[in-house]
């Protein structure tokens, strides 16, 4: 009963072992570096009162990290990761007013820093020494920091993006939709993806408005969404 009970356990830790590496087989893991350009679409009453219907044109940004997929057989894939990635908008040159009295406003840019992690389901497809790819999923977002500047006619005003002092503030937490295609050679693979955000950053406060500001109703309803096209080169362990 002891020799079978031996056997029995050798068995399953040999199983077990063998599976573990066939597991581990199939995971690909790197580092990866890349470019974006990022902006935010604007709805509602901030659209009226602070961008005059205009608007933000996009922001050359960055993003470095690292990713894991897993090969769930030649042809589909599973991808995770984790990046840090700035985003932002720039703001053209425009006039308003606030409680009757003009402002010219010459220029403001947004610079935010978020880590995002994707969730990815991908299909391959090899064409001789090179592997294309389709990727499509979810990603999470959070907004570790990041800063509006504005540029007047009585100097430079430096808010933060997040909340405080700023009265269009923005939300921490985002999440939306990604998609990616590439290819691999080797162990070096391109990226181009496609961030579009489905979650309404907006955080403004009505209470810091006064009721000149609030041409139009309140800005409960008002929405920011956030998108991003980037370009990213990996490297395969």
């Amino acid at each position: 009963m002891k020799k079978i009970i031996i056997i029995l356990v050798a068995l399953s830790a040999t199983l077990t072992t063998s599976a573990q590496s066939s597991f581990l087989k199939k995971i690909n893991y790197g580092i990866e570096i890349g470019t974006n350009i990022s902006s935010i679409n604007f709805s509602g009453n901030v659209v009226d009162s602070k961008l005059l219907g205009t608007q933000p044109s996009t922001k050359l940004a960055y993003q470095l990290g690292g990713f894991a997929n897993y090969n769930i057989n030649k042809r589909f894939m599973v991808e995770t990761g984790l990046d840090f990635i700035s985003k932002g908008y720039i703001l053209p040159t425009r006039a308003i007013s606030r409680n009757g009295l003009p402002i010219l406003k010459y220029r403001e840019t947004l610079s935010a820093y978020y880590l995002e992690l994707p969730l990815l389901f991908g299909v391959k497809y090899s064409l001789g020494e090179i592997n294309l790819h389709l990727k499509l999923g979810p990603y999470f977002a959070y907004g570790l920091d990041g800063t509006i500047k504005e540029e007047n006619i009585t100097g430079t005003i430096t808010t933060n993006a997040f909340g405080g002092d700023n009265l269009y503030p923005m939300k921490r937490f985002d999440c939306g939709g990604k998609i990616a295609i590439g290819a691999k050679l080797w162990k070096v693979s391109f990226d181009i993806f496609y961030d579009f955000g489905l979650m309404n950053v907006a955080n403004y406060d009505d209470s810091k408005f006064s009721s000149s500001d609030l041409t139009t109703g309140t800005f409960e309803n008002d929405k920011a969404h956030t998108y991003t096209l980037g370009f990213t080169a990996r490297y395969n362990f």
